[in-house]
């Protein structure tokens, strides 16, 4: 066989090679394609669903964002932007722990009157004030529940 053959035979085996390698190419393309649109397809049918559940459960850490970074300057104008989506009931969940707060001191204080001496009472009252950030008010109660009862510390 000459060399000019045998550069042919090669020549045109690596074309035969080189078509079957693109039409494999091809055909995986085609099938990857495939896959890829059938995923969308599915993928969009539940979407509905899983954006109402994502939605749902949005309000929910925007209330524990908002809890968070109370103490910040950007609050508020967090808050304002978060109850024009989530409403005017957003701002009473993040607030609520603090009412209840509220609550629990008032009526402790009720109490209070009726039993001065009460170190259980002056004690919890501290802790309260102290949740609230009412340094002042609670190491007033504190001072007077150590006057009542020197072992509390």
């Amino acid at each position: 066989m000459t060399n000019k053959l045998k550069e042919e035979i090669e020549q045109t085996v690596r074309q035969v090679l080189l078509g079957y390698f693109l039409m494999i190419l091809k055909t995986g393309g085609l099938i990857f394609l495939i896959i890829i649109l059938a995923a969308n397809f599915f993928s969009s049918q539940s979407l509905d669903t899983l954006y109402f559940k994502i939605a749902q459960e949005d309000d929910i850490n925007v209330v524990y964002f908002l809890r968070k970074i109370r103490g910040l300057p950007e609050f508020s104008s967090f808050l304002e932007m978060n109850k024009k989506i989530f409403g005017e009931a957003l701002k009473t969940e993040v607030f609520a722990e603090d009412q209840k707060r509220n609550n629990q001191i008032d009526n402790l204080e009720k109490i209070l009157n009726k039993n001065q001496n009460s170190t259980t009472l002056l004690y919890n009252l501290s802790l309260l004030y102290k949740k609230n950030g009412d340094e002042g008010k609670a190491q007033e109660y504190m001072d007077t529940a150590k006057k009542i009862d020197p072992s509390i510390r």
